[in-house]
């Protein structure tokens, strides 16, 4: 996950934006030593007062202090103010479209912020705010069109490659995946996913040599990615390699001990190997933190029937029962 680059909330974007420069004008410095303080009650009897008054910055301090509050129309009609000022402010523009995302008015909130863009192309916390709200969508497509349009406005990060690696592999553009992933890795080579996601494309494209070298290159090299670690297990277990697989789900777990799909791996793979206790812990973790396993559970319950190994069979379905 590339946190640095998406990492949003509307504190972080205000922080992002300048709201220390310019004239002050009436009582502003008591007013922003009031905001430093988080006493936003104060912050709002000093200003609102003399709101037809203030200028940007302190239109901008009576906005924080109404968003910090909840009061987001209020904040939002501070904000507009500020338009009235200048409309082409694409930061108030922003924080508008921003504290309309919090209100649950999402139509406004995407053309407001859209309107930001337009006023400034290469405006990054407005591109942030709609990538979000996508991402809460899981609207892939969206987003990949949002980080292509980034890069062509601001040029090609190190973030925007590496999620447009992952998104194209995740959205089955194979070929457009392999593309971003190698840029990606080209640009920084200590970026587990990247790795994970091109080993991805190659093995649905038929190139399972190259799938196996960049999958196992992630799983050895970073040792501390569930996401590698869980890949190679579960590349691993394709080829019927269940001892090894069984030791990478292991450090899968280690990287992520509530991983399910790791748990889940590793009660399976220790099945197939005959570590018996060791496969009904995994289940049983696995369900405790997510009960849709109980398919999963159940199966190998059926294995050990179908095997004959009718004690371990009834501890797994003893437990299964618990598994509700």
């Amino acid at each position: 996950m590339i946190h640095s680059f998406l990492g949003l909330g509307l504190v972080l974007l205000v922080s992002f934006l300048d709201v220390g420069q310019g004239a002050w004008a009436y009582d502003l410095p008591a007013a922003q030593n009031a905001l430093k303080q988080k006493d936003y009650e104060k912050v709002i009897s000093l200003l609102s007062p003399e709101v037809d008054k203030l200028n940007r910055d302190g239109l901008f301090v009576l906005a924080k202090a109404y968003s910090s509050l909840k009061k987001h129309e209020a904040a939002i009609k501070a904000y507009t103010a500020c338009l009235a000022l200048n409309p082409k402010d694409h930061e108030a523009k922003t924080l508008i479209g921003a504290e309309q995302l919090v209100s649950k008015k999402d139509k406004e909130a995407l053309l407001t912020l859209r309107e930001a863009l337009e006023i400034n192309p290469r405006f990054i916390p407005a591109y942030r705010l709609l990538i979000h709200h996508y991402e809460k969508k899981k609207d892939k497509y969206e987003q990949r069109l949002l980080y292509e349009d980034l890069i062509s406005k601001v040029g090609e990060t190190v973030e925007a490659v590496s999620k447009l690696c992952e998104l194209s592999t995740l959205d089955r553009l194979y070929d457009l995946g392999k593309k971003h992933c190698q840029k990606a890795i080209s640009m920084n080579p200590k970026i587990a996913s990247n790795y994970v996601y091109l080993g991805l494309n190659y093995k649905e494209t038929g190139e399972s040599e190259k799938a196996e070298e960049n999958l196992k290159k992630a799983a050895l090299n970073f040792p501390q990615s569930n996401l590698a670690q869980l890949n190679y297990a579960q590349f691993l277990d394709e080829k019927k390699n269940f001892i090894v697989s069984y030791s990478f789900y292991k450090k899968a777990i280690a990287a992520d001990p509530k991983s399910v799909p790791s748990l889940v791996g590793l009660g399976n793979s220790s099945l197939e190997i005959q570590k018996y206790q060791e496969s009904l812990e995994a289940f049983e973790r696995a369900c405790a933190l997510d009960k849709k396993v109980r398919p999963s559970f159940r199966r190998a319950a059926s294995q050990l029937r179908s095997m004959k190994i009718e004690d371990w069979q009834k501890k797994f379905e003893a437990r299964l029962e618990n598994c509700d």
